[in-house]
């Protein structure tokens, strides 16, 4: 028997059926209903039914769109710092949740608290969000920190589902036969893309209509249409002018204490040969982990 067809619960909470559903949409969130029916062998109407359903429950709390910070002339930068309790690492997440440039955190265990952060932050700014943390640590928040930066090299990628059993909840996957690959990856690192950025063209309402869909990926032309007082047909232009230049993907987002098919692992490799760093990226690009995957290759 298919396990998209069993009944049985996953965590009291969700079905195989469910299950399916949203590993299928957090590969893609903006997958037609009749594409997913097919994919699940149901009708429209009830795949259409049960993701209202998920909805509903708050096991998929939003669409969101994730924007290409080069292409708006930011600089992607990672931080990893240490704290020393689990009170000073609330008030570290705090901070970075009211600092303008956060794009993401996480937190990360390993012998000590962490918070693992991503900054998108104007080229050239570096000394100030170093400067940022200077005063975390200045009031005892932060005991040690880190800042890393892109070159610009990197990619996000989804997951492969036609490699994960539903049935044992396992990925078709090795990490020891993974690595084996990358003794014949190119020695190369490949050359840094150059991007070039014209925002001379990106209007007050494209940029309104960026910050809607980063809030929510899944807002409809006409309630922009109606929000940003535009008309039908310059809403469709500046909304696919948008969707086209400057954003990367949409992401669903989910109650993770529900459903999380993964764990956070990071890993930062220090002093790296280019050759190591080029047979690693290689063999990410042309043989990709199954798993959901974000990798850069840093200054």
């Amino acid at each position: 028997m298919n396990a998209i067809e069993k009944g049985t619960l996953v965590n009291n909470n969700l079905s195989y059926q469910d299950f399916a559903i949203l590993l299928a949409l957090e590969t893609n969130p903006s997958m037609p209903m009749t594409e997913l029916a097919q994919l699940l062998g149901i009708t429209r109407i009830t795949a259409k039914r049960k993701v209202d359903d998920l909805f509903e429950r708050g096991i998929i709390r939003k669409i969101i769109a994730i924007y290409d910070p080069l292409t708006l002339g930011l600089q992607r930068t990672y931080v990893l710092a240490q704290v020393q309790s689990i009170t000073d690492l609330g008030k570290l997440e705090q901070a970075c949740d009211e600092h303008p440039y956060t794009h993401y955190r996480a937190r990360a265990f390993g012998g000590a608290f962490h918070l693992f952060m991503q900054f998108d932050i104007p080229k050239g700014s570096t000394k100030l969000l170093q400067g940022f943390f200077e005063q975390l640590k200045k009031r005892k928040i932060v005991s040690t920190f880190e800042i890393f930066t892109s070159i610009g090299i990197g990619k996000n990628r989804f997951a492969d589902l036609t490699r994960f059993n539903m049935e044992i909840s396992r990925w078709h996957f090795s990490w020891k036969e993974w690595f084996k690959l990358t003794e014949r990856a190119s020695k190369t690192l490949p050359e840094v893309p150059e991007i070039k950025i014209d925002l001379s063209t990106f209007n007050p309402k494209q940029f309104q209509i960026l910050r809607f869909l980063t809030m929510d990926g899944a807002i409809k032309q006409s309630e922009l249409k109606d929000k940003l007082k535009m008309s039908k047909t310059q809403t469709h232009r500046d909304y696919n002018y948008v969707l086209n230049h400057y954003i990367e993907t949409k992401r669903l987002l989910f109650d993770r204490s529900i459903f999380d098919l993964t764990e956070f692992y990071l890993g930062i490799g220090y002093n790296v040969p280019d050759k190591i760093k080029a047979e690693l990226y290689h063999t990410l690009e042309n043989n990709p982990p199954p798993f959901q995957l974000t990798y850069n290759i840093l200054e």
